[in-house]
């Protein structure tokens, strides 16, 4: 009797909660779940490193912005003159619009800002083999577009490289910067590499913006697009930046959704 009703409750313990040995999991079966979790880690992980990487671009995008408005001011204050205006007299001191102009004002710029060089020339090894490393929107090394870059160079000890281009039709000097310096790729215009101009009126202008002039002083610089073939294409894409906005589709981001790894 004793034994009958033993068994008896087995069955009913059984009927209420399983038989535990078939809720065990085989190791096939864990092996099978962690490989599924690594495929599913493995499509996702790239994704969300290249959305954070925009994240810190973006942000050292508008402080760079911010800096050079002040420095701006900075000039206003100390010399009475803005940007532009400094660099107009320093070219007429100089008898032209060319690279010794431009590098004694990229020293002028240098002295706001931490520098990791006290005499930072365009004719220095570290300046030549970073102006080579440029290439443009899409990824494509040209002369034209190291010559967009071949004036002037500053690096501060953050490691953001700073290039000075003076254009002679507009006489105002191009400011460019590459947000994460020259030795971390992609070193590509319009991704990590942005390029503003001071006007005679006192403001920092983004490149690409509607009221400004291109590189070579007339018309709007619009080259901003996967679009287009330009060798210079990514020089107007600072404007595009600034109010996040996909210059080839304006109903999407900039920052999330157009730049490309």
């Amino acid at each position: 009797r004793d034994l009958r009703m033993s068994r008896g409750l087995g069955d009913v313990y059984k009927r209420q909660h399983g038989n535990m040995s078939k809720t065990a999991l085989t190791l096939s079966e864990v092996l099978i779940t962690l490989g599924i979790i690594g495929i599913i880690a493995a499509m996702t992980l790239p994704a969300l490193v290249a959305q954070h990487r925009k994240k810190e671009l973006h942000s050292q995008f508008k402080k760079s912005y911010t800096e050079i408005n002040q420095i701006n001011l900075n000039f206003i204050k100390d010399e009475n003159m803005n940007m532009c205006e400094y660099a107009i007299e320093l070219s007429k001191k100089q008898g032209s619009y060319g690279q010794e102009a431009t590098t004694l004002f990229s020293k002028k710029f240098g002295s706001y800002m931490k520098v990791s060089s006290k005499n930072p020339v365009y004719w220095t090894p570290i300046a030549t083999e970073a102006r080579k490393s440029i290439k443009n929107l899409r990824n494509i090394t040209s002369p034209s577009t190291q010559h967009l870059f071949d004036d002037a160079y500053n690096n501060d000890v953050s490691g953001k490289s700073y290039y000075f281009e003076m254009a002679a039709t507009s006489k105002c000097p191009i400011i460019s910067i590459d947000l994460n310096g020259y030795k971390k790729l992609p070193n590509r215009l319009g991704f990590d590499i942005f390029s503003f101009r001071p006007t005679l009126t006192g403001k920092i202008i983004p490149m690409g913006y509607p009221e400004s002039s291109n590189i070579n002083g007339s018309g709007n610089n619009t080259e901003c697009s996967y679009k287009t073939n330009g060798t210079t294409n990514g020089i107007g894409c600072a404007y595009w930046a600034n109010i996040d906005i996909n210059p080839d589709d304006q109903t999407k981001t900039y920052w999330k959704d157009f730049i490309k790894y």
